[in-house]
């Protein structure tokens, strides 16, 4: 089941690489919408500096993240160990007040790998993921103006096994306009009979409505 090292390592790096140009496109993206806004206040006689807090208050949110996922028990080389892979990370927050929001949350892993599964009997039996996908329901509660934690629940599929899963995160966060924040997220994956992993993420989220 291993493949060549090489052509592994090709394929990674290309992902990376094009993972990378993405969010440089998205924070270009972003900045254009940050001057329009900024200039916005600027003609209206208000002011606001980054990290500040905003009192207008955005029922919806919509967040992107390129992250980095930590497998524990990974199978590579031939030995079982950590391995990391990269992946992406999207949600939709429905804000019921200024600290407590509910949401739907989702992420992709970027590669192919094997891991030992919990419960196993013997060390040879090993799981195989194939680009496996999480869907996550989430409440979170900001503890302070810049803080979020998270807990849910969900599962994850690669389109041959599934399995349930449940969430623990918090999540900093700064915001650089009235709509616009930059995210930085971790999070621990338990995925029920199979393996454990940690995310880190960053990105930006967006706020939709009043």
């Amino acid at each position: 089941m291993n493949q060549n090292p090489g052509i592994g390592d090709k394929f990674m790096i290309m992902k990376y690489l094009n993972s990378v140009a993405l969010m440089f496109l998205l924070i270009i993206g972003t900045g254009i919408s940050f001057g329009q806004e900024k200039e916005a206040h600027n003609e209206s006689g208000e002011s606001f500096h980054p990290g500040e807090r905003v009192r207008e208050h955005h029922k919806h949110s919509l967040s992107l993240l390129l992250s980095h996922t930590h497998i524990l028990n990974g199978f590579e080389n031939g030995g079982v160990r950590g391995i990391n892979r990269p992946s992406w990370m999207i949600a939709y927050n429905y804000s019921l007040s200024e600290r407590w929001a509910l949401g739907v949350h989702g992420d992709i892993i970027l590669e192919t790998f094997e891991v030992e599964a919990h419960g196993s009997e013997s060390e040879e039996e090993l799981l195989e993921r194939k680009y496996p996908v999480s869907l996550v329901g989430a409440a979170s509660y900001k503890v302070i103006n810049h803080l979020a934690v998270q807990v849910g629940g969900g599962f994850e599929t690669d389109g041959e096994e599934t399995f349930g899963l449940i969430r623990f995160g918090i999540e900093p966060f700064m915001r650089i306009s009235s709509r616009i924040e930059l995210l930085l997220n971790l999070s621990y994956d338990i995925k029920i009979n199979a393996y454990d992993n940690w995310n880190l993420g960053f990105g930006i989220a967006y706020g939709l409505g009043k």
